[in-house]
Formats: structure tokens, C-alpha cells, sequence
């Protein structure tokens, strides 16, 4: 049976917009179409780019005229075209969490809020925890291909599942990186259970695909992977700081997470 016209023209256009992507995209990343949807200035191409560790999602906008773009900002793409994509919440925002825990087993209180010793320890602890834990098994996140996209979507889970709320950015580190350098506390000093960030930037005229993990004791930094839709400790400090900033180009930056964003009523524990 031969594939029907149709199907041959929509096989042609999907290879063409990777191929016409690849020179733009980390030679590493593994790409693939999930979605495309048109309006009346060409067509939408939502695209996984990942590898064994990294992950993230592109939309692409390939103009009837024929020139490619990479959209920055949600806001550049209509309402309905991110319906169509089945993306309409990109880059997916998580919602605040309305659970509430009255009983805080460790740590200080202060104003309110769990004091900075016990935020760094319960993310510590709380990422140690999800090595192997179901709740960290990003194989059915939806929008992350499998889990191929969900390394800022497990850091937010472990804040998540410690403080009942997010840090924010959803699932792309470039966001996560405003969210932190906008509420929380760069730090010079590697402390366990900071957040450590190698945002996605553009190198010359390469889009560099970033990650995000926490830092536990001894230079341990738990991920998620993406080859393996699961939470890990799969890199240390110095392995970090070697492939994302001297093999990759991009910033190492480790934060320390702001306790006024998470009221203790809201708090998990460990």
C-alpha cells in the first residue's frame, strides 16, 4: 500500500524544518517535530531537542516566504495556534499549590517563613529522596516527550513536593533563570540544596540547550534525565562546571532559594 500524497508532502515538510534547524541547534541534540499547526503566515513546528541529560522545547515558525525562526516569547504566537500545537500554556507555568501542612517537624520558623538552613536542608534531603522515588518519574509529564523535557519540571517538583509550591519558569531553564535572578539569592559558595542553573543561551548563533539540577553534599548534583525520564545523581560541581561551561560555553550560576517565597503554611516537610 503506498502512503497517500498527502502523508509524502507532510513527511517532506517535517524532515525539511529539522533539517533547516539542525545549523541552529547544539550538534548534540536529538530533534524531533511533536506538533505543527499553520495560520496565515506559515506554519508552527513544536520540536523536541534532547539528549541523554538535556532537554527542551522549541517552537519554531517557518514564514510563507520561507525564512525560519526560533519564537523566544509565548506572546510572539497566537492563541490559536498554541491551541492547535496543544501547548496553550507554554512554557507551562505551574499553578500554585492550595495544600496546606500545619505540622513542621524540623527547623526554625521566622516571620513565617522557614528560616534559610532549613530551606537548603529539605531541598538537600528532599532531592537525595527522589533517586529512584515514582514521583519523580517524568515518563507522563505532558509536554516533555517522555520525560526528554522535564529537567526544569523536576527541580520544580522536588521545591513542589518540599514547600508545596514551584520555583517557576515551568519547563524552560531560560525562564527558571529570570524567575531566580529575579527572587532569589546567587550564591558564591556551593551549598547543599542550592539550585544550580546553566540556562539555555544562544553561542554564536548556536542555540546551547541548558539544564537544572540541585546540589546535594559533597559536590553531588541530582537531575533529571532525559534518555531515562528519571531523577538521578548524575553529575558532580566539577563535572557540571567542565561539560556546561568549558565544553558548552554556557554560566554555572548556584542559588540559594529565598525563604519568604514559600510560607510555612505551605510547607511539606522533607
Amino acid at each position: 500500500m503506498h502512503p497517500s500524497p498527502r502523508n509524502t508532502l507532510e513527511e517532506r515538510l517535517v524532515a525539511d524544518i529539522l533539517d533547516d534547524l539542525r545549523p541552529y541547534v547544539d550538534e548534540d541534540l536529538a530533534l524531533e517535530v511533536l506538533q505543527n499547526a499553520g495560520d496565515n503566515t506559515g506554519e508552527y513546528y513544536f520540536i523536541s531537542a534532547s539528549d541523554e541529560i538535556r532537554g527542551e522545547a522549541l517552537i519554531v515558525h517557518r514564514a510563507k516566504e520561507g525564512g525560519l525562526k526560533i519564537i523566544e516569547h509565548v506572546e510572539e504566537v497566537s492563541v490559536d495556534v498554541l491551541w492547535n500545537l496543544g501547548i496553550f500554556n507554554f512554557p507551562y507555568l505551574f499553578e500554585p499549590s492550595d495544600s496546606v501542612i500545619s505540622s513542621v517537624q524540623h527547623g526554625n520558623i521566622r516571620e513565617g517563613h522557614l528560616d534559610q538552613n532549613e530551606i537548603d536542608r529539605a531541598m538537600a534531603l528532599k532531592a537525595d529522596w527522589g533517586v529512584g522515588a515514582s514521583e519523580m518519574n517524568s515518563s507522563g509529564v505532558p509536554h516533555t516527550n517522555g520525560g526528554r523535557l522535564a529537567c526544569a519540571w523536576a527541580v520544580n517538583k522536588i521545591s513542589r513536593l518540599c514547600f508545596g509550591l514551584p520555583i517557576g519558569g515551568g519547563l524552560a531553564t531560560a525562564e527558571m533563570a529570570k524567575v531566580l535572578r529575579r527572587n532569589h539569592s546567587s550564591r558564591s559558595d556551593p551549598v547543599a540544596g542550592s539550585v544550580v542553573i546553566s540556562p539555555t543561551v544562544w553561542v554564536d548563533g548556536t542555540r546551547i540547550t541548558g539544564h537544572v539540577g540541585i546540589l546535594g553534599g559533597n559536590g553531588a548534583i541530582y537531575s533529571n534525565s532525559s534518555s531515562r525520564a528519571r531523577w538521578e545523581q548524575n553529575f558532580t560541581l566539577s563535572s557540571w562546571r567542565t561539560y556546561y561551561h568549558e565544553s558548552k560555553g554556557l554560566s554555572v550560576e548556584i542559588f540559594a532559594l529565598n525563604p519568604k517565597k514559600f510560607p510555612i503554611k505551605n510547607y511539606l516537610g522533607w
